[in-house]
């Protein structure tokens, strides 16, 4: 399919500082903790997300917001004490993605074409900060000029020289327009800690940068309605155009999948409570947001946010399936499950590989589940569509990482075991 990812690759993010690999419809990613796992996945979402607003499909979540957040800052994204990073996804088709993110006080050793791009974007917001102050003072005028217009010479001189002094301001600014708006560019330069751009082969898509004022300059960056004065930050963003991929990632938390059941028709709902009844012999029935369990004549009604983490994660695999999604990444997703659903799960995968044509990017830290979908793989003739990419931490602090296919992944499941345990 089209929609599949070709090869990833990525520079400088988090704590990754260089992988460059070819997907397969299974890829599974490896290794003891603090090898890259997560931030691989993460750095796949945020390329994934970045040409529609960083929007999770299934949540309609902010991917970036959440990161940053989850990982304590948008200091943590870049690698080290690098400049910048890079994030490149390539398709089956040869249509490419690439999200760049740069540290704000670097921007201007920026390639070429990229700081010229935020540049301009960061110039057109000085200028709107320009005409904001120019509306200010005409404002302020306006209001003087109608609260006293009546009093002609019992105008008090203090508001006589009130309006004096706006108009000598207005006239100097407007002719020294360029000056002013050099002056806004400089502080926002100055107050800039991330800047992201986004291009869809040759094409910009997104320019977002990040503010962070100091106390002095708040009241002048609180001239852009991106400011938000009690977070003191902003995220100021130019949309040239949003190009929807059909991607599901769940990174570090499960997704609450209550509304997004109650949003479908009644034919996709039935479908989906006719699955997962086959999967789950308890599973009775959906309705307005509540699930029915039967276990014999006894029936019991919880509502679907309060029901086993387990149960979660096969409504989060089923949806994506029957909305369209097609490509699926997913942190972890043993967590939580019954080891006999661990092989209900691998037949979910290798059933929509096969079936639905879903791509499947994981992380886990089970030999169990790789085991199971490897098993289940050969089964249906997929082995050759699996990739086991073993991520290390060498001794001088890299990650290293090497690619199996399926084949050589069964004959070196004692040693992948080994990656999944130990610090």
């Amino acid at each position: 399919m089209s929609e599949h990812i070709k090869n990833m690759l990525v520079l400088n993010f988090r704590g990754v500082k260089e992988l460059d690999i070819a997907l397969k419809p299974i890829t599974i990613f490896v290794g003891r903790n603090n090898t890259g796992k997560s931030s691989a996945l993460e750095a796949l979402s945020l390329a994934l997300s970045s040409t529609n607003g960083f929007i999770n499909l299934i949540n309609r979540e902010n991917l970036l917001d959440n990161i940053i957040s989850f990982r304590g800052g948008v200091e943590s994204l870049i690698y080290k004490d690098e400049k910048s990073s890079k994030i490149e996804i390539t398709f089956l088709n040869n249509n490419r993605i690439e999200l760049n993110l740069l540290r704000g006080n670097y921007i201007h050793d920026a390639p070429e074409g990229i700081r010229k791009i935020l540049y301009q974007f960061i110039n057109s917001k000085a200028e709107e900060i320009f005409e904001r102050e120019m509306d200010i003072l005409k404002d302020r005028i306006e209001s003087y000029e109608t609260k006293y217009s009546g009093l002609k010479e019992a105008r008090p001189n203090y508001y006589i020289d009130r309006i004096r002094r706006y108009t000598e301001k207005l006239e100097k600014m407007r002719k020294s327009k360029s000056i002013y708006i050099q002056d806004h560019f400089e502080t926002l330069l100055k107050n800039l800690s991330l800047a992201i751009t986004t291009h869809y082969n040759d094409d910009i898509v997104e320019i977002r940068v990040m503010l962070g004022g100091s106390e002095s300059e708040r009241r002048l960056l609180s001239y852009l309605d991106e400011f938000d004065l009690d977070r003191k930050v902003g995220w100021l963003v130019k949309t040239f155009s949003k190009i929807e991929i059909p991607f599901f990632s769940r990174l570090a938390h499960f997704v609450n999948p209550t509304n997004i059941l109650d949003m479908m028709d009644v034919e996709k709902q039935v479908e989906i409570i006719e699955m997962l009844r086959k999967v789950i012999p308890y599973f009775y029935d959906y309705r307005n947001g509540n699930v029915v369990f039967k276990y014999g004549e006894y029936k019991e009604i919880i509502p679907l946010e309060a029901t086993a983490d387990g149960f979660q994660v096969f409504v989060n695999m089923y949806l994506p399936i029957l909305i369209g999604i097609k490509i699926m990444i997913i942190e972890e997703p043993e967590i939580h499950l019954h080891p006999g659903l661990i092989e209900r799960l691998s037949e979910v995968i290798t059933y929509s590989v096969k079936t639905n044509n879903i791509q499947y990017i994981l992380s886990t830290h089970s030999l169990e589940l790789i085991e199971m979908i490897l098993e289940k793989s050969n089964a249906a003739g997929l082995l050759s569509k699996v990739g086991i990419v073993r991520l290390y931490k060498m001794p001088d602090g890299h990650i290293d990482y090497e690619i199996l296919d399926g084949n050589e992944a069964i004959t070196e499941l004692k040693e992948i075991g080994g990656d999944l345990r130990g610090p």
